[in-house]
């Protein structure tokens, strides 16, 4: 079975975590957040990161990551590719989201480097077969 056929599923949220090249690290959603990563044979993704004990209302959105569109997996290169269609952040849409992946006995691994303000942060969200 080859890594496409890996993703296809359900993945429930373990941990989302941010590593700085000092060592320092953050949980940016909490201890509790929570998650669904959805991924079909066909080549749709559907992913929703929220910070646990939102408020409701439209402060709700703070804390709160979604979108969807389709997906391939560049196996050669150890990244997945998320072509966004709709967002919770319209600068998503249309873009690309490349994710690191690693397989890790039942979890699937997906990570990020980004700059902020200069410093390379390693977004790290851990996921687990729902």
């Amino acid at each position: 079975m080859g890594d496409t056929e890996r993703f296809a599923g359900v993945w429930r949220l373990v941990s989302y975590e941010t590593r700085q090249a000092d060592g320092a690290t953050a949980q940016p959603f909490g201890a509790d957040a929570v998650g669904m990563l959805i991924y079909t044979p066909d080549g749709f993704m559907s992913g929703q990161v929220m910070r646990g004990g939102r408020e409701s209302g439209r402060e709700g959105t703070d804390g709160y990551i979604a979108y969807c569109g389709r997906y391939r997996v560049e196996e050669e290169k150890g990244e997945v590719v998320h072509r966004v269609e709709a967002s919770l952040y319209p600068g998503w849409v249309g873009s690309e989201q490349r994710r690191g992946y690693a397989f890790e006995g039942t979890r699937l691994v997906l990570s990020a480097k980004l700059r902020r303000k200069g410093v390379e942060i390693v977004y790290e969200l851990v996921w687990e077969r729902a």
